[in-house]
């Protein structure tokens, strides 16, 4: 386990930018052009995302920085939704949806060091995160999203994997990055996800790409002995290439090959 030292030097250029745009803030300025009442909803969903116990690691080792990460989330999200008014993506009649505000504020937290970096040399936003955005601004089915990051259960019965199973692979981060990059389908992309469990990614599949990327049938077959490649044989790297890739036997063979 990384100690805290380390910990916080890996992390000093981030919390560097996001020092710097939340003192920025705390300064004065020009703030984004939005509903009062908006502006409000956005603390409150920040404060609840902060406060998640997976979220709350992410500043626990460094709570003196908690008023400036929560200055900077809601900076990044004024902006986001700035944006989107000014493009008439979001609507007034949808100010008060905190779905999608917690959904946008869990997706800042996914992408936080490309943000804050933007942000910090007062760049915008990188084009795929106003993407991302514009996609869940125009989401309606939160009903299925909240259901497939709360319920276990739900996602136990959709790819038929014991609920054990489910509860030790996908924590809450991974399901909020899931229904993210998959929010204009997201039960299609579910579905996606068991096919390539029960047919791209089989152990003997693995096995056969394996051999095609020049290993010998013995070392192709000794890969789930061995200390690095036997990941490529469990449950939860296996949904993160079903996940990461359309196809996720390119992520097989980029891990075979070293490159990821």
């Amino acid at each position: 386990m990384r100690s805290i030292e380390n910990i916080r030097k890996e992390a000093e250029d981030l919390l560097s930018n996001i020092q710097q745009i939340a003192r920025r803030s705390f300064k004065g300025g020009r703030k984004p052009e939005l509903p009062e009442k908006f502006l409000n909803n956005i603390k409150d969903v920040i404060n609840e995302v902060i406060d998640y116990p997976e979220n709350s690691q992410l500043i626990g080792i460094l709570p003196e920085y908690r008023q400036e990460f929560k200055q900077f989330l809601r900076v990044a999200l004024e902006k986001i939704a700035a944006e989107l008014k000014r493009q008439n993506i979001l609507e007034e009649s949808i100010f008060n949806n905190k779905d999608k505000l917690r959904l946008l504020a869990e997706m800042l937290i996914i992408n936080l060091e490309e943000i804050a970096s933007a942000l910090s040399k007062k760049l915008p936003l990188p084009p795929k995160i106003l993407e991302n955005a514009k996609k869940i601004a125009v989401y309606q089915d939160y009903e299925f999203i909240n259901k497939f990051i709360n319920s276990d259960e739900f996602i136990s019965q959709q790819l038929n994997i014991p609920l054990e199973e489910v509860r030790e692979i996908f924590t809450r981060s991974r399901k909020i990055h899931f229904a993210i990059y998959n929010i204009s389908n997201p039960l299609e992309a579910l579905q996606r996800v068991k096919y390539h469990l029960e047919h791209t990614l089989t152990d003997e599949n693995i096995t056969n790409i394996a051999i095609s990327e020049g290993f010998t049938i013995e070392e192709a077959e000794n890969l789930r002995k061995d200390p690095i490649y036997k990941k490529l044989y469990t449950l939860s790297f296996k949904i993160f290439l079903a996940i990461r890739y359309k196809n996720p036997e390119e992520g097989v063979r980029k891990f075979l090959r070293g490159e990821i």
